[in-house]
């Protein structure tokens, strides 16, 4: 009897060890289903899968990918796949390489983990766009990648990067990496990418950058270190030198605290240049800027511009200038822009406008007078803006200012202008009939906060029952009140020396 109870008790103890093997090996293995929910994707009619029903939250979950093709296609034919309805992935173990083998196109929403050999058969993939939460990626990752052209990661958490990231790979043409911790990047990242020509290192924490991190790359176009805490101009002049293929670089809020604009002049197919520095900027080289330049945008200016700063430079069409060191602009400081179709003047630090400033613009689309001191607007000023508009972007804009009058002689005729922004200003009086005439075909009048109306205005203006006491308050031009002024104080001064000349009269007449 007694040998009885212990073979059943050896035996217990096997299906219970039996059972917990299960359990593990299930753990381990745990296959969840997703389903592919096949269409053609514009612009491009990509064949395409879009995963959905899918909720993977460790990585022992491995998919198995199911779903209906469209008649007359095969996994063979799914060129992309993008994250579709009731999708999470956390983790990646690359079974979309294995199911579809020419993908070329993979977007995945926010991983938490990725499998060392998830991208070993990613041979096809041409451009991969995802959001990690990891600290870094495993060392050589997409070295089988060898067809990979984009790369676009938003690393949160990210603060390290290997250096064989990309392995001997040299087909890459774009990269972009965002929203990370990283402080800097390997030396060696890129010294097989020799095809690179787009680099968008904005929104991280760069600090330092070694000199001969581009050093391999010589097709780069576009560089962007927007938003970053760039210690030092020598950190981004030792990185560009002679990079002369550049044609776009952008450094707003890149954290160098100055830059000199003479180092600028090397490039000579410029096209696009941003800059804004945490320290105002002096003593602006205007007359080195290539003359391929056709976009300028430079902030924190600290000085005023001179009237020949854009005389070299006929090619703008887009204008950018920011700093309330500005001041007043000069009547024939954008005499020489023909081709100009957007100016954007905003904190400036303008309080006034001459009449003749924008006379010559004759092409301008948007005008952005923003966050000023302006306080009047001359007779004419814009007038001879007549293709501001032409869609609901470009528009004029002049809220934040201290206007107070709206007077029809400034504006002329603008048949093309939707939208104006005249918000936050002192308005109190407008002239009658300025809508009708001056913005036959205006859609939206932002003109709230001013002291005479409150609301952003749609519909018949010049009817307005919300502008009839801005209408009442009109008081007529200003000119011939400047008049009266000024003829006043002409009859005040000859009063005031009548009366001292009988003052000197009647005093010798005492003193006799």
């Amino acid at each position: 009897m007694l040998l009885k109870f212990v073979i059943f008790i050896i035996s217990l103890q096997f299906y219970q060890l039996s059972a917990q093997e299960i359990i593990d090996s299930n753990q381990s293995i745990n296959e969840v289903e997703a389903i592919c929910i096949y269409d053609f994707m514009p612009p491009n009619n990509e064949y395409s899968c879009f995963l959905s029903w899918i909720n993977v939250t460790s990585p022992n979950q491995i998919l198995r990918i199911v779903g209906n093709h469209l008649p007359d296609r095969t996994d063979a034919d799914v060129i992309a796949v993008y994250p579709g309805t009731h999708y999470r992935l956390d983790f990646f173990n690359g079974e979309v390489f294995q199911k579809f083998p020419n993908l070329q196109i993979l977007r995945l929403g926010t991983l938490r983990g990725v499998a060392p050999n998830a991208f070993d058969l990613c041979f096809q993939l041409q451009d991969i766009q995802v959001s990690v939460i990891l600290e870094t990626l495993p060392n050589g990752i997409f070295k089988n990648c060898r067809n990979l052209r984009t790369f676009n990661i938003q690393g949160w958490q990210i603060s390290s990067l290997p250096a064989e990231l990309f392995g001997t790979i040299q087909s890459l043409e774009s990269f972009t990496i965002s929203r990370t911790d990283l402080m800097t990047l390997p030396s060696t990242i890129f010294q097989h990418s020799v095809n690179l020509n787009f680099i968008s290192l904005s929104y991280n924490q760069f600090e330092s950058l070694d000199s001969t991190l581009f050093s391999n790359l010589r097709n780069l176009v576009t560089i962007r270190l927007n938003f970053n805490r760039i210690s030092h101009q020598n950190i981004v002049t030792n990185l560009l030198n002679g990079q002369r293929n550049l044609r776009n670089i952008e450094l707003y809020n890149s954290g160098i605290p100055s830059i000199d604009f003479n180092f600028f002049s090397q490039f000579l197919m410029l096209d696009y240049l941003n800059v804004r520095t945490n320290q105002s900027l002096t003593n602006i080289a205007w007359n080195t800027l290539p003359e391929s330049l056709r976009r300028l945008e430079i902030s924190n200016i600290g000085e005023s511009i001179p009237e020949n700063a854009f005389q070299n430079l006929p090619h703008l069409t887009n204008l950018g200038l920011y700093g309330f060191g500005i001041g007043n602009f000069h009547q024939n400081t954008f005499r020489n822009l023909p081709n100009l179709r957007i100016l954007n003047l905003i904190e400036c630090g303008i309080t006034e406008l001459h009449p003749e400033l924008f006379s010559s613009l004759t092409q301008l689309r948007h005008l952005g007078l923003s966050s000023n001191q302006i306080q009047e607007l001359p007779a004419g000023v814009f007038a001879n803006l007549t293709n501001l508009g032409d869609n609901n972007v470009n528009h004029l804009s002049l809220n934040n200012n201290l206007i107070r009058r709206l007077n029809r002689n400034a504006f002329g005729v603008h048949p093309n202008l939707h939208q104006i922004s005249l918000d936050f200003n002192e308005i109190y009086e407008i002239e009658r009939g300025i809508f009708s005439q001056s913005f036959p075909n205006l859609q939206t009048l932002f003109i709230a906060r001013n002291k005479c109306v409150h609301d952003i205005i749609t519909g018949n203006f010049d009817e307005s029952p919300e502008l009839e006491y801005c209408f009442a308050n009109w008081a007529g031009e200003t000119t011939s009140t400047t008049t009266t002024t000024t003829d006043g104080g002409n009859h005040l001064k000859i009063d005031l020396i009548l009366l001292f000349i009988l003052f000197v009269i009647v005093f010798i007449g005492n003193f006799k």
